[in-house]
């Protein structure tokens, strides 16, 4: 087997070990984590709905106006570049926490192949697919990535960074 598919084969397997551990502990919730949650769902939909409404060409007014009628946002706090990847997932999905959430776990598969790509530059692919799979289940990981919450597509994005 040429090596990119061996490191194809274990970052997949590692992925894929991840997954099985998410599903089986997975709990389908109401959107209040840290109260922080529900602005992380509501900006995603309010994203989606500037898409649909054509918000863009007057979005002063169009964010003003949706933030009476919706004030759980968080527009002008939380970095955008998430809540477009959101609001575009929930205009070819439908508007619902779930995906979100599933969002977050695609984040997690990135951070899962960007750390074993790291590690794979010194050390042998067993060992960086290790690392993918703890990096997936450790405690904290494992708890932020089950919530809308941007630490995870953080860590992704860090990782692809780096």
């Amino acid at each position: 087997m040429p090596p990119r598919w061996r490191d194809v084969v274990w970052y997949s397997s590692a992925i894929l070990l991840v997954a099985i551990v998410h599903s089986w502990t997975f709990r389908s919730t109401e959107p209040y984590f840290n109260n922080d949650e529900t602005r992380h769902v509501m900006t995603g939909v309010f994203f989606r709905d500037s898409i649909l409404d054509v918000g863009w060409t007057h979005p002063k007014s169009y964010a003003t106006n949706y933030y009476l009628q919706y004030p759980a946002l968080g527009i002008i706090v939380w970095p955008p570049l998430f809540y477009l990847i959101e609001g575009v997932a929930m205009l070819a999905f439908g508007t619902s926490v779930l995906v979100g959430k599933f969002l977050i776990l695609l984040f997690l598969g990135v951070a899962c192949v960007y750390a074993y790509r790291l590690v794979r530059l010194t050390r042998e692919p067993p060992v960086a697919a290790l690392t993918a799979a703890l990096l997936g289940l450790v405690p904290l990981t494992h708890l932020l990535s089950r919530f809308v919450m941007l630490e995870v597509p953080t860590l992704a994005w860090s990782l692809v960074a780096i």
